[in-house]
């Protein structure tokens, strides 16, 4: 986990046992549920979707005040965000992922599908933060405080392919990961 917390904490607790999660509000000893945003900017998570409400105050109040949600965009989830989502969660939250834990909702072996994401943990490897084995992918102690970027290697919108934007739109079906994890 990349944040403090003290041994007694909850937090702290459950990276060892295994029991936090992540949401679009960062982490928690709670369960994993949807989330509803409200109010300017807040982002909203459900299984298949993500959604965000108006930046501005303007934007938002005149929506509210012309009876609409404040909702200016989303996001649905396709089956490969679902998987890309699971694989960087297990790894914010347990520092490892199990590749036979991911490999069954795969249409070919968990190496096979995601060669991108193996050669950018190569260098992170290298330098002793993470591990990648035949069964698991795992932080090192060393690598615990820089799981994001390892994480992020997961991430397509992050690392979209070669001509495509990342945020800009969505990418190819193949290729589309949620930008809120």
């Amino acid at each position: 986990m990349d944040h403090f917390a003290r041994p007694d904490h909850p937090l702290a607790k459950g990276l060892n046992t295994g029991t936090i999660h992540r949401n679009v509000q960062g982490y928690t000893s709670q369960p994993p549920m949807e989330v509803l945003g409200f109010g300017v900017s807040a982002i909203s998570q459900f299984h298949d979707a993500y959604a965000q409400n108006a930046k501005g105050l303007r934007d938002y109040y005149a929506a509210l005040d012309a009876g609409e949600v404040p909702t200016v965009r989303g996001r649905r989830l396709t089956r490969e965000d679902r998987r890309r989502r699971f694989i960087i969660n297990q790894l914010m939250c347990t520092m490892q992922v199990a590749k036979d834990a991911v490999t069954p909702a795969l249409p070919q072996p968990f190496d096979v599908h995601f060669p991108d994401a193996l050669q950018r943990l190569r260098p992170l490897a290298d330098d002793g933060l993470v591990e990648v084995d035949e069964t698991h992918v795992r932080t090192t102690p060393v690598g615990r405080v820089l799981i994001r970027p390892i994480a992020a290697a997961f991430d397509a919108y992050r690392h979209p392919p070669p001509g495509r934007s990342g945020r800009s739109g969505p990418p190819p079906t193949a290729h589309r990961h949620a930008a809120a994890v």
